[in-house]
């Protein structure tokens, strides 16, 4: 909400900082004793229903303003 001109990829690149920050690595599984988790990836990579799914967080935070 603070930033309403981000970028469709905004959420997941702040996400995916937080996680890799923290550890986390591109691991096929999602594994959290190994800190593996398969959508560490640029946002145009992740399956079409992982994008559709932040798009629509996104939109609805967006009706909320």
């Amino acid at each position: 909400m603070a930033n309403p001109d981000a970028k469709e990829d905004a959420q997941h690149n702040a996400w995916m900082k937080d996680k890799t920050d923290d550890g986390w690595v591109y691991g096929e599984v999602k594994d959290a004793e190994k800190k593996t988790h398969p959508c560490i990836v640029p946002f145009n990579e992740l399956p079409e229903f992982q994008q559709k799914k932040d798009k629509l967080f996104c939109a609805i935070v967006d009706a909320l303003k």
